[in-house]
């Protein structure tokens, strides 16, 4: 999600807890940003990757996505679980036993139901 998309998905949180006095957990991209790189992940570092489009182009003008470099940041996902493993602090209060969970029979009903209306094919 880019930095301006960030900050409108935090304006638009903001605005609409406002009247109860809530608050978006982030000022901005950048201090969304700054918690996620203050946040200790045991020494895991940042790894990135470039991707470019490279299939079919129609002739003619393309989508400026098609032109564009894109670069993937993240953490090495093997790794933070490891670390979240090993952390103490999920001594007894971690559950390592995969589960489904399931919605209930009221939502399922209210799902089906709005489905049935057309309310789900938008």
């Amino acid at each position: 999600m880019s930095a301006s998309d960030i900050d409108t998905l935090l304006n638009l949180w903001g605005a609409s807890t406002g009247t109860q006095g809530g608050a978006p957990p982030f000022q901005n991209h950048q201090d969304l940003y700054d918690t996620i790189d203050s946040t200790p992940l045991g020494e895991t570092p940042w790894e990135s990757f470039f991707l470019h489009f490279n299939g079919y182009r129609p002739e003619g003008q393309v989508s400026s996505w098609m032109d564009t470099d894109y670069n993937f940041w993240f953490h090495n996902p093997h790794q933070l679980v490891h670390n979240i493993i090993s952390n103490t602090d999920f001594k007894d209060g971690f559950d390592y036993a995969p589960y489904q969970e399931h919605e209930s029979m009221e939502v399922v009903a209210i799902i089906i139901l709005c489905l049935q209306i057309g309310l789900g094919d938008k």
